[in-house]
């Protein structure tokens, strides 16, 4: 596991937000095998490690949870 990033630093997280099979049925086949996902960049508001779920609050000011990578 490595070191834990302080609070405050800007990471990326990432999310799953619609597994393959969850997919609106009017997107078209190649995109609908494909999970939805997000990626946000931010401020963490509490230390993580990588691979751990964290917090961060963007640039826009919202507080979004995901896996930091």
């Amino acid at each position: 596991m490595t070191d834990p990033i302080p609070t405050g630093t800007w990471v990326e997280i990432h999310r799953v937000i619609l597994p393959p099979g969850e997919r609106a049925p009017g997107v078209p086949t190649d995109t609908g095998r494909v999970p939805l996902e997000m990626r946000v960049k931010g401020f963490l508001t509490a230390p993580a490690s990588l691979g751990e779920e964290a917090e961060v609050i963007t640039a826009a000011g919202r507080r979004l949870r995901g896996t930091l990578s």
